[in-house]
């Protein structure tokens, strides 16, 4: 093909490619493709709509604004109202407001448990239970404190937190995946001076962040 032929035959192709909306490279495209890809498009937007933002989760009914590290049926925070005796090492532990759970004071670190829930019952304090859902057996015992947030001190793994009546810092680790939430929450009950309810383990910090019972 000739120079004025290769410029003309381009020329058209250039012209027909503007009608299209694109240039044509390879193989056709299907017809549907682009309504596939708009398809494709709207479902990513609606996923991202629908997920957490801001390192918020879902709590354990599904509602977006609240982080909890343990799903709502797998924890109980509550106050003890009676421990029975033990039955093949085994107590019931009661509450106000909850269903009873087991635990098994066989072992040291049943023992402690135990001491930890005598504590709530004698002085009617709150207690943080992680439970088995499937079986209502303590797994595992927080500590928990009731009183006003009085500073929070910023650092790089951690904010430490100075809350009545305890002498100690307590922290919230910015691994956490509530940390986000833990903070703002503990922010709001230091600008307006708010009673708040934290519960904690040496392991992970504070885990919990709410109103009193």
């Amino acid at each position: 093909m000739n120079a004025p032929l290769r410029t003309m035959f381009g020329a058209m192709l250039l012209v027909l490619a503007g009608c299209s909306g694109s240039v044509v490279q390879g193989e056709p495209s299907p017809p549907d493709a682009g309504l596939e890809a708009a398809d494709g498009d709207a479902a990513d937007a609606r996923a991202d709509a629908d997920a957490p933002s801001d390192g918020v989760a879902p709590d354990g009914d599904g509602a977006v604004g609240e982080c909890r590290v343990d799903a709502a049926d797998a924890m109980v925070l509550d106050v003890v109202t009676a421990i029975s005796a033990p039955s093949a090492q085994i107590e019931t532990v009661s509450f106000g407001a909850s269903v009873a759970v087991t635990l098994d004071v066989g072992t040291a670190l049943g023992g402690v448990w135990h001491d930890m829930c005598a504590f709530s019952l004698q002085y009617q304090a709150p207690i943080y239970l992680r439970i088995d859902p499937a079986t209502r057996r303590v797994r595992d015992v927080l500590r928990s404190l009731q009183g006003k947030v009085l500073n929070l001190y910023p650092d790089t793994d951690f904010v430490g937190v100075a809350i009545t009546p305890s002498a100690a810092i307590h922290q919230v680790r910015r691994a956490g995946v509530c940390f986000a939430h833990l903070e703002a929450e503990l922010a709001s009950a230091l600008a307006d001076q708010s009673d708040v309810l934290i519960s904690e383990s040496d392991e992970e910090g504070i885990v919990d962040v709410r109103p009193p019972l």
